[in-house]
């Protein structure tokens, strides 16, 4: 920071300027201190001014500090597997890497776009054999934590990205459901034959069973916890030793005049980083608003936290023309943000709200974000981004990505870049590094993370 100001001469009466470089003469923790308030690409681009800002704005202080801010514009939910010392490639390192990807989703484009032939791939592939055949006759595919599981008849298949590893697990009945770990090392699956049973994905070998006494509808699990939902009650087990921690009738959470012959039907299930389960449950009624929504917010390795929370009134009401379809939650230091992702009756997307539970206040917030109709796909990236594929229809380019942007009560276009050909697509996934896309021909991949795509490449080059 450079301020100008003019003196009188002492021989003359005109004015001489004064250049002052308050950053680089000012004591390093001053330095520090204003630089906070600095745009995280300035940071990058102000290294230029002289040998003292450089060595200032490269510091572990400042880059920390930065890559932490920049994280909470978009990929907030870093900081949840962030550890608290200096990574191995350093500060500035991973600022930089987190800067590269935030300018790709919204402005640039991705580091490198893969297209994975589904029939008549090139040989000098070989891993892809294996994937061409799993993708051949597949029941369903989810893509979660960098990993794409492939459903089939009799078993399920994890395909690891970037180093393309790829482990086939084949557990004893029908899978019809499966949640891997963020960690990639546990996959959980609902078994018609069985009920639950958690696989160790590095050995492809049965890690637990679980006896569940009620129907399952729906699974979740992170690094530390397995949990089962429905029937109105929830299953929760320790994923590092297979023991039962608690079964919860959820009803007995509920105010007495709400939970009185409630019958609640279950949409969705997720575990936090830190170990808080979100479950989103609705109860019908015969007059408008027809669907009440239901959050339960459980610690699942203690007993800290037994909450439930009514959705507002006017927030139900929206559900009357539509119905929700998923949810998203990330984890703040104020409390939780809880993202629902909603269809109209024409299964087009069309709203991407914003519940925020403060856990001072011990209550949810509604900031409904309102789309573009006539989504074919949208997921969420990140709190604040969105990816969808429209509709092909008249106005619109077909076969284009459309990356949007939280700006307040809508989501805004930011970004787009075309698919090659325009072939039915079959799923459509992203997180923070990839969006994968299968259509009737190939499995395609875009990438935004400069070093998991240099891993990707060396790995389809071996």
């Amino acid at each position: 920071m450079i301020i100008s100001s003019t003196t009188p001469s002492q021989s003359t009466s005109e004015h001489v300027a004064v250049f002052i470089d308050i950053l680089g003469s000012a004591p390093i923790e001053i330095s520090e201190m204003i630089v906070k308030y600095f745009d995280p690409l300035d940071i990058i681009r102000l290294e230029r001014v002289s040998k003292t800002w450089m060595t200032i704005l490269r510091s572990d202080q400042v880059s920390s500090s930065a890559f932490r801010r920049l994280s909470g514009r978009h990929f907030r939910y870093q900081r949840d597997s962030q550890p608290p010392s200096a990574p191995v490639e350093g500060w500035r390192q991973l600022f930089r890497r987190s800067l590269c990807k935030e300018l790709g989703w919204v402005k640039n484009g991705p580091v490198m776009k893969l297209a994975v032939m589904r029939k008549g791939h090139d040989e000098k592939y070989p891993w892809l054999s294996d994937l061409d055949r799993a993708a051949s006759n597949y029941d369903g595919i989810q893509f979660t934590n960098g990993h794409i599981i492939i459903k089939r008849t009799n078993s399920l298949s994890v395909l690891y990205l970037p180093s393309l590893a790829y482990l086939c697990v084949v557990p004893d009945g029908v899978p019809s459901q499966a949640k891997l770990s963020p960690n990639g090392e546990l996959l959980l699956v609902r078994i018609h034959s069985i009920g639950l049973a958690a696989f160790h994905c590095r050995t492809s070998t049965t890690q637990y069973t679980f006896s569940v006494p009620f129907h399952v509808e729906e699974i979740a699990c992170n690094n530390n916890a397995f949990a089962a939902l429905g029937e109105s009650r929830l299953s929760i087990w320790n994923a590092n030793t297979g023991d039962q921690i608690e079964c919860i009738n959820l009803v007995s959470l509920m105010d007495e005049s709400e939970g009185n012959n409630a019958v609640l039907d279950t949409c969705d299930m997720e575990i936090t980083a830190d170990n808080t389960i979100v479950a989103r449950l609705v109860t019908t009624a015969d007059e408008s608003p027809y669907t009440h929504q239901h959050i339960f917010l459980i610690s699942a390795l203690d007993s800290r936290l037994r909450k439930h929370i009514s959705i507002d009134y006017d927030y139900c009401l929206r559900f009357d023309v539509g119905h929700s379809e998923r949810m998203r939650v990330v984890s703040t230091e104020y409390g939780l943000e809880i993202f629902v992702l909603t269809c109209d009756q024409q299964d087009c997307w069309t709203s991407y709200d914003l519940l925020t539970y403060d856990a001072d206040d011990e209550d949810i917030s509604v900031s409904p974000r309102n789309m573009e109709t006539g989504n074919q796909f949208f997921v969420g990236i990140s709190p604040t981004l969105g990816c969808r594929y429209p509709w092909p229809v008249e106005g619109k380019k077909a076969g284009v990505i459309e990356i949007v942007e939280d700006v307040g009560d809508e989501m805004e276009n930011v970004n787009e870049f075309a698919m090659d050909g325009n072939e039915k697509i079959d799923y459509f996934f992203a997180d923070e590094d990839w969006i994968v896309v299968l259509d009737e021909r190939k499995l395609n991949i875009w990438g935004f993370d400069e070093v998991k795509c240099k891993v990707l490449n060396q790995s389809l080059s071996l």
